[in-house]
Formats: structure tokens, C-alpha cells, sequence
């Protein structure tokens, strides 16, 4: 990564934190003056779920340049979260993928963030100045945990007890935590597509529990459970169960 580049991509973040939201949001269109950016291929969903995330970034530029920098900067403060670079791919001059380590102990807070690109150097080996910048979203990981799935003492008529967890990543803590709270869907596979069968919500640790003697579910259905998105935590569907006879 060039010094030039590098410090002119600091120095606008600098300047970014010094003017507030509204010089942070500018550009969200992602237009670029010749010489500049064309294409961002950069998630619009980012999870974090451990201290450093690596994160892929496809650029496009209209011209041969030197190398992009991609970084991703709180839309509210200006913040950088993380910082990449790239050359041209080896055949393709015009196509750059850069890899951005984002890092947790640089988020404030949950929510809008930006990814911003610069470039350094068209071929004639002047600097560019176009600045192309992508809105996001940065939301905690999530996973949901099944720990039983059985009927009894029927296999299509018994009780339906269905156990698990909600678990998010903290990124202080640096682990997974139970999710207080979240309502969590219960789903069957009926061959055809997946039907809500009974809902749930997770006690202050992030157990559920899901029971039922009238739910259509007998022994050797497909079954999963589903958290929906929130404002600080991506939702996540569980692995696919089989209902099992308790013993």
C-alpha cells in the first residue's frame, strides 16, 4: 500500500470525524469522475463474530490504476473500522480485490456504516481523486443452538418439546452470549417448502423452549428454527433437525 494513499485515506477520515454525519453520507451514490471507481462488489450485510473479520471487496475501476483502498468508516462519527488495499488482479487491469480486516475493538456502536474507495495513480501515473463511497449495514453474528427435538409418547399425537439457544457475539467479551428476549420461529419442511408450526422466545440467558401436543410434527420430520434480523444482531436459521421418539 502506498504512503500517499494510505495517508490521504487517514487524512479523510480525519476530516470526516471533524465534519460530522452529513460529510460521512455524501457520495452514497457511488459516482466517480474519470479515473475513478466504477464498481464496489462490498457485502451490504456485515457480520461480525471474532476480533478480526477479513472481509472480500471486488473494485472496478474505468482506467488502469496503480491500487485502491477500501475502508469501512462509521456513518454516524466517521470511525475506521478497517482499512485494505489492492492491486490490479494478475490479467485484469482493471479489477482489484482487496481484503479489509475489520476490527471489533474499533466499533462504537451497531448500525449504518460506510465503505469508501480510493484510488492512487491512473496510468499516467497522476494521483486520483475520485472518492467512491457504499452505505452498509454492521450487525453482531448470531447462531441458534438445538439441543432436543422429540415426541412423546405418540409419535404424530405426543408432545412436540423442542430446546435451544440464542447466542450473539460480544465483541467486548470476545465470545458468544445468550440472546434475552428474541422471539424465534419453529419451522417443519413439508417436502415442499418450510412452514412456521409454533413460536418461542428466549428466557434472560437465550434458552427457548417449544411445546406443543397439537403441532403437525410427528416423529421423522424436518425441523429448524429461525431468528429474525435486529437492530444490533443478524438473525440466523438453526441447522435442520429430525424429530426423534423420546426414550
Amino acid at each position: 500500500m502506498t504512503h500517499a494513499l494510505v495517508r490521504r485515506a487517514l487524512a479523510t477520515t480525519a476530516v470526516l470525524l471533524l465534519a460530522g454525519p452529513a460529510a460521512v453520507a455524501a457520495g452514497v451514490d457511488g459516482t466517480a469522475a474519470t479515473g475513478g471507481v466504477v464498481t464496489v462488489d462490498a457485502p451490504r450485510a456485515v457480520r461480525v463474530g471474532a476480533p478480526v473479520v477479513e472481509v472480500p471487496v471486488t473494485v472496478g475501476t474505468d482506467v488502469p490504476v496503480e491500487e485502491v483502498v477500501v475502508s469501512l468508516v462509521d456513518a454516524e462519527d466517521g470511525r475506521q473500522i478497517g482499512l485494505g488495499s489492492a492491486g490490479p488482479a494478475p490479467g485484469s487491469p482493471l479489477v482489484h480485490e482487496a481484503v479489509v480486516p475489520l476490527r471489533a475493538d474499533r466499533i462504537g456502536r451497531w448500525g449504518d456504516v460506510t465503505w469508501r474507495v480510493d484510488t492512487c495513480c491512473d496510468d499516467g501515473g497522476e494521483p486520483a481523486a475520485a472518492t467512491t463511497t457504499r452505505p452498509a449495514q454492521l450487525r453482531a453474528d448470531s447462531r441458534v443452538d438445538i439441543t432436543i427435538a422429540t415426541r412423546f409418547p405418540h409419535r404424530t399425537t405426543g408432545l412436540l418439546d423442542v430446546h435451544g439457544r440464542l447466542l450473539g457475539y460480544h465483541s467486548v467479551a470476545d465470545r458468544y452470549v445468550g440472546l434475552p428476549g428474541r422471539r424465534v420461529s419453529l419451522q417443519r419442511w413439508t417436502g415442499q417448502a418450510w412452514v412456521q408450526v409454533i413460536g418461542s422466545t428466549s428466557n434472560d440467558r437465550g434458552f427457548f423452549i417449544s411445546q406443543s401436543p397439537s403441532v403437525d410434527a410427528p416423529v421423522g420430520t424436518s425441523l429448524r428454527v429461525v431468528l429474525v434480523d435486529a437492530p444490533t444482531v443478524w438473525g440466523a436459521v438453526s441447522e435442520t433437525v429430525t424429530v426423534v421418539p423420546n426414550p
